[in-house]
């Protein structure tokens, strides 16, 4: 399945030309070829979730180009922190995030087991 969305709002975030590809498989899910503009720069992603019996293997591998970090920062409502936050934070960011969790069916949370990420700024 092909999706092609203009604009996504969610709180403070935007993102415009959203592209995404998604394979619904019996064993899982396929994210392929996500992309959006936001912040002035571009976001991309690929991922997958795999069941397996009560658990669920998430990874995500994403790719954060040219974003303005004040902004990246404020859509996010400063990712929680308190004293890294847009009100302090200027440049662009360029990010290679990679996310690798166990979501369990026999409740409402997850846990991340593996999250990697280069930062230049």
């Amino acid at each position: 399945m092909n999706i092609k969305v203009d604009k996504i709002y969610y709180s403070k975030f935007l993102a415009t030309n959203a592209n995404a590809d998604l394979l619904l498989t019996e064993n899982g899910i396929a994210i392929k070829n996500v992309s959006v503009k936001h912040s002035g720069g571009s976001v991309s992603l690929n991922g997958s979730i795999a069941q397996k019996g009560s658990t669920n293997n998430f990874k995500l591998n994403t790719v954060i180009t040219n974003v303005d970090i004040k902004n990246f920062f404020y859509s996010f409502n400063n990712f929680g922190m308190k004293t890294l936050t847009s009100k302090n934070l200027r440049g662009y960011l360029f990010l290679l995030p990679t996310y690798r969790a166990l979501l369990a069916i026999k409740a409402i949370c997850f846990r991340i087991h593996y999250m990697a990420a280069s930062l230049l700024i």
